[in-house]
């Protein structure tokens, strides 16, 4: 009989919900419960979130001739400010993780529709090498100084992993593959939510004071930011281009999850001999299935496969002779945008300030070192390439 899969309880629920957008999969999925609120009220806050995050870009593209934060970020830090006004989290909760693991998910996908395969290809390769600098630099920093600092081995390991690959959602992945305790993940947890924030918040301004055009600032995000959802806030917030190449970036980071927590578990098992935990998730569960998408709707629009659909009425219709051209690609495009804006609307929702408090000041410390360097060193890398 095959041993069930641990299961973790701590206070980390803001990333365990994540890993079936991060990921794909999901650790220990909660069960359903017939008393389970309706999705109805979150998936309308969320909606409403996102029409207020649309006219707050346009009111501020006007007060600041044409300069302004994007949407998605508007969004998020709406969804931040609503979901902590005290509202009864489990009435929101249903229909906003439901738009993280659907929506979200969905306007990543669809964002191939206006990216071409050959620059996505060239931009994956530039891409994997620098994250797998990153997840070494990250590593190193934030291990050495954890250790520094007497933190406990597992607890530098998840910040580590957890800085280097894509926040909270691979400590989750990776804390049962070194049998790490739920004190260890819940201050990790918040730890890297935190920084992301910050970091999300930090970056476009930094970008724009550097002079970074898209393509270095959208790698630059995707490097350097902790979890999908504040890269793709703070790369959209410096236009369309950098948003879709920071989102490319670090989808190509979130793919050495897989490998880091084979390696990791496969240390921990030389290292310890004994009863060992297995993780919750397989390899395929560590692979977005959403990026397949992205890639197939990059190569149909690559070699111009998207069609464009003639509609008319004769005269004999209620509105008499009517044409016009539905164009796929135009609606795939704008489909992407608003799903995105939504997502990170509902993201906002389950960002929750009792979770960031959990932070230790050594945990932060040593993980804010570590970011600092990662932020640093890819930006000079990006602005030398």
């Amino acid at each position: 009989m095959s041993q069930a899969a641990p299961t973790l309880r701590g206070d980390h629920s803001w990333a365990k919900h994540l890993m079936s957008m991060e990921a794909g999969g999901e650790i220990d999925p909660a069960a359903p419960t017939t008393r389970q609120p309706s999705l109805r009220l979150g998936l309308l806050v969320c909606a409403l979130l996102a029409g207020g995050a649309a006219l707050l870009q346009i009111g501020a593209a006007r007060v600041f001739a044409g300069h302004s934060l994007d949407a998605t970020m508007f969004a998020m830090l709406l969804g931040i400010v609503v979901g902590n006004l005290g509202i009864d989290p489990a009435l929101l909760r249903p229909g906003a993780r439901w738009v993280v693991r659907v929506v979200l998910p969905l306007g990543i996908m669809l964002l191939g529709a206006r990216l071409h395969l050959g620059d996505l290809l060239g931009l994956g390769l530039k891409g994997l090498a620098l994250s797998a600098g990153v997840i070494a630099l990250s590593g190193a920093v934030i291990y050495g100084v954890a250790r520094w600092q007497r933190l406990p081995g597992r607890l530098a390991t998840l910040l580590a992993a957890g800085n280097g690959i894509c926040g909270g959602a691979a400590v989750v992945a990776l804390a049962p593959a070194i049998d790490a305790s739920e004190d260890e993940v819940a201050v990790s947890v918040s730890t890297l939510a935190l920084l992301g924030l910050l970091g999300m918040l930090l970056l476009p301004p930094l970008g724009v004071a550097f002079g970074m055009d898209p393509i270095a600032f959208g790698t630059w995000s995707g490097l350097a930011i902790q979890q999908t959802a504040q890269v793709i806030a703070a790369g959209f917030s410096h236009g369309a281009e950098a948003g879709e190449v920071a989102t490319i970036v670090k989808l190509v980071r979130i793919s050495l999850l897989a490998p880091v927590v084979l390696l990791v578990g496969l240390t921990y098992r030389l290292r310890f001999e004994g009863k060992r935990k297995r993780s919750g998730l397989g390899v395929r569960g560590l692979v977005p299935s959403f990026s397949v998408g992205l890639l197939l709707l990059a190569a149909i629009a690559s070699v111009g496969f998207f069609p464009e659909i003639a509609i008319s009425l004769g005269q004999g219709s209620a509105l008499g002779a009517v044409g016009t051209t539905l164009h796929t690609q135009s609606l795939a495009i704008g489909a992407s945008k608003l799903c995105l804006v939504v997502g990170m609307a509902a993201v906002g929702l389950e960002t929750r300030w009792e979770t960031l408090r959990k932070t230790g000041p050594a945990a932060f410390w040593a993980a804010a070192c570590g970011s600092a360097v990662v932020i640093a060193a890819t930006g000079i890398a990006v602005s030398l390439l």
